[in-house]
């Protein structure tokens, strides 16, 4: 099995990526001007009387570059790395959100809302949330993705735990911005911006 780990490509062992961050630190740090398409949608009937302050119309920027965002992350693994080290001991509510690496076991916790105890105890509806869970801890990060950025199939796995799939434990290496939020358990809210296997 090592043996197959290290003859993976590099996009084999992606389990996500933002490519906004990923296009946007691309375009600052190459000097790469994208080309731009601003597209304009209206949600108002054309027949209707437009009012002076319209919440009805929007715009939508395109940006198109001549690499892929593979490629860009390729080319910028090298100033990605210079980010630190994400420790837990050290995170403190009430700082500005930051970005760092962490590493761990990929793993998916739930948490039920019920009402009543003992006997009278009723479950009104359960959560499931992706975390990063450190070795030796119950618990890292709890994982705020977005379903567009993981790799194909990926996301399915939040809903189908427990009723089609048992326990989930991916060890990923990721890139992550700490925002100042933290769950009931005491784990720091992370959005995700790129996740490897944590073999490459």
């Amino acid at each position: 099995m090592q043996d197959v780990m290290k003859k993976m490509k590099f996009y084999e062992k992606l389990i996500y990526l933002d490519k906004e961050f990923i296009s946007s630190m691309y375009e600052e740090e190459k000097g790469i001007s994208p080309n731009i398409v601003i597209s304009r949608s209206e949600s108002l009937n054309a027949s209707a009387k437009i009012p002076l302050f319209s919440g009805g119309a929007s715009s939508t920027e395109c940006k198109s570059f001549s690499i892929s965002t593979v490629g860009m992350l390729k080319e910028l693994l090298p100033i990605l790395e210079n980010y630190p080290q994400f420790i837990k001991k050290e995170h403190e509510m009430g700082r500005s959100s930051f970005i760092c690496w962490a590493e761990g076991v990929l793993t998916i916790h739930s948490v039920e809302r019920t009402t009543g105890a003992g006997n009278k105890k009723k479950i009104l509806g359960k959560e499931n949330y992706f975390a990063l869970v450190a070795e030796g801890e119950k618990s890292t990060l709890a994982i705020v993705p977005t379903k567009e950025y993981w790799a194909s199939g990926v996301s399915t796995f939040q809903t189908l735990i427990e009723n089609v799939i048992g326990p989930i434990e991916m060890p990923v290496k990721m890139l992550v911005r700490i925002y100042s939020a933290e769950t009931s358990f005491d784990e720091p809210m992370a959005v995700p911006i790129v996740m490897i296997d944590k073999k490459f």
